[in-house]
């Protein structure tokens, strides 16, 4: 546990400093953050599961991003067990993390597509980046949503280009359907 904290907090930094390390370019290069936007959008539930599908409209390339999440407002009954990327547009990035914090009932997932050379920043385009799975530990018709959110200590909802440009995309979300019993 220990070990994937690390890495996990190494990845940030490197994000991070990849972020600050170089110059920043003129306003008017940079791309139009209103074209960009980041949906939640419900997938399937049952009485004890819920999942929701992030989907990533973006007009240009994205080589990495930062999507902090938050849910039920210190009062949901559900939990997150876990991200998946199988058959999304982000499956073959080179870093993908997952960092979980039950008790603020919160996610940092932090994407980056190379760190070496050898795969090619997100296309532009739109679809699916990340399935988060949700589950009750007993039947439940409580509907859970989701919200972007601020995860110390610089974790904002994020995209970056593949010439390091910052965009900070809408984001859109939905409720859960309530489950079938």
């Amino acid at each position: 546990m220990l070990v994937r904290t690390v890495k996990f907090l190494a990845s940030l930094c490197a994000l991070y400093l990849w972020l600050i390390a170089r110059p920043a370019l003129p306003n008017e290069d940079s791309p139009k953050t209103a074209e960009y936007r980041v949906d939640v959008q419900f997938e399937r539930v049952d009485s004890l599961h819920v999942e929701f599908v992030v989907d990533l409209v973006n007009p240009g390339p994205i080589a990495a991003l930062t999507l902090p999440l938050r849910w039920g407002n210190g009062r949901s009954v559900y939990r997150l067990d876990s991200a998946d990327y199988r058959g999304l547009r982000t499956e073959y990035f080179a870093l993908k993390t997952f960092r979980v914090d039950s008790t603020m009932q919160n996610v940092l997932i932090g994407l980056i597509s190379d760190l070496g050379g050898n795969y090619p920043p997100l296309e532009a385009g739109a679809g699916g980046i990340a399935r988060l799975h949700f589950s009750s530990k007993r039947p439940t018709s409580t509907q859970l949503s989701l919200d972007t959110t601020f995860i110390p200590p610089h974790n904002t909802l994020q995209l970056v280009t593949p010439d390091v440009r910052a965009i900070r995309p809408a984001f859109h979300t939905a409720d859960s359907a309530k489950p079938q019993n």
